[in-house]
């Protein structure tokens, strides 16, 4: 009887041991994935903080970008005008033929991007919103950084830039570019054409620059509307 007794108290003492150390291991399992959770949430604001500082200035750069180009148009078009209506050179129109040649290109900073990429992107729990910064940054930020190099600046120094240089006395846009000669200049079919592949480009470059204000506010708004919920 007392052997019995004894068997059953064993067992129940192994029992609750066992018990322990599983409640002991589900409780270290439980408040690693806590801490691991917490550290997450952490990087992921910290990273959210980055990116909503970093679109700030991108919607600043892409602002500026499209006041300059819509004015490098209205300078394009102001010059067609006068060599079409204006037999007589005017010393105003020098700004405006410097003007014509500007050209911008998109700065932005990955860092807050890359920073994303090396943690995994995952670290955005909201779906949406994970989408969304992976379409700005991976999608339209490239497209546009495409056209403003292989568009707009080859098109200044392949066409516009040898044009410049070789009929009007040019330094930059800056400063006065004061035609060789006007009278030539209204019928130089090369001069001519070099502008309207500046004005079909810039249009271009433009219509990208503006779809991509567009993203990077909506993003900016999602980002900030994420940080004020935490």
């Amino acid at each position: 009887m007392s052997q019995a007794v004894s068997g059953k108290s064993n067992a129940s003492r192994v029992l609750g041991e066992l018990a322990l150390i599983f409640l002991g291991i589900t409780s270290a399992l439980w408040f690693d994935n806590l801490n691991q959770d917490r550290h997450q949430r952490r990087l992921e604001t910290l990273i959210l903080h980055e990116m909503s500082s970093a679109l700030a200035k991108d919607t600043v750069d892409l602002h500026i970008n499209i006041a300059v180009g819509d004015s490098v148009l209205a300078s394009i078009a102001t010059v067609f005008a006068e060599l079409r209506d204006s037999p007589a050179y005017r010393d105003e129109l020098a700004m405006q033929f410097a003007r014509s040649t500007r050209f911008v290109r998109f700065f932005h900073s990955p860092a807050a991007y890359e920073h994303l990429r090396s943690a995994g992107f995952d670290v955005i729990a909201n779906d949406a919103l994970r989408q969304s910064i992976i379409s700005y940054y991976g999608g339209l930020v490239l497209v546009l950084m495409w056209v403003d190099e292989n568009i707009v600046i080859e098109n200044w120094e392949s066409l516009l830039r040898p044009q410049m240089m070789a009929k009007f006395e040019y330094d930059s846009y800056f400063a006065p570019a004061i035609p060789r000669s006007y009278a030539s200049l209204r019928h130089d079919v090369d001069y001519h054409n070099a502008l309207r592949v500046t004005v079909s480009g810039l249009g271009g470059q433009l219509d990208m620059t503006r779809r991509t204000l567009a993203a990077a506010d909506a993003l900016l708004a999602g980002i900030e509307d994420e940080l004020a919920r935490r």
